[in-house]
């Protein structure tokens, strides 16, 4: 399912696209507390059209149908990088061409946090490669 939204935002903005990986604008650092984590967590849920897809490791909220075009991934408490987030954005920048920002942050192991970063660029690398 994540495949498949991540594929329709890529379709509704275009063929070109881009990952750029960076710290997260929604904290000044990639290490947050875990505090911070469950505020981010409660207040994405709670965005109208948030779809909530509860996974074993990790929970992905989408915003199908709205003009938000993010994914993020939380992890769940079994997840090795717990407490973590991951927010992938299509967007298109000034010349025109989509892109996608890969930002993440964790209250966890950053040894732990990184593997799955990479699984979400990943992610997104393989949608380009389809293109």
């Amino acid at each position: 399912m994540r495949k498949l939204l991540i594929c329709f935002c890529i379709a509704f903005f275009g063929l070109a696209f881009s990952v750029q990986a960076q710290t997260s604008k929604r904290f000044p650092q990639s290490k947050i507390t875990a505090t911070e984590w469950q505020q981010y967590f409660d207040e994405v849920k709670a965005l109208p059209d948030a779809r909530i897809q509860e996974g074993r490791i990790q929970t992905q909220v989408s915003f199908a149908g709205s003009d938000k075009n993010e994914i993020y991934y939380f992890t769940n408490s079994n997840h090795p990088a717990h407490p973590a987030v991951i927010r992938i954005t299509a967007y298109v920048d000034s010349s025109g061409e989509t892109r996608a920002s890969v930002t993440g942050n964790y209250a966890g192991s950053k040894e732990d946090f990184d593997p799955w970063f990479k699984w979400a660029v990943g992610l997104v690398t393989q949608q380009k490669a389809k293109q």
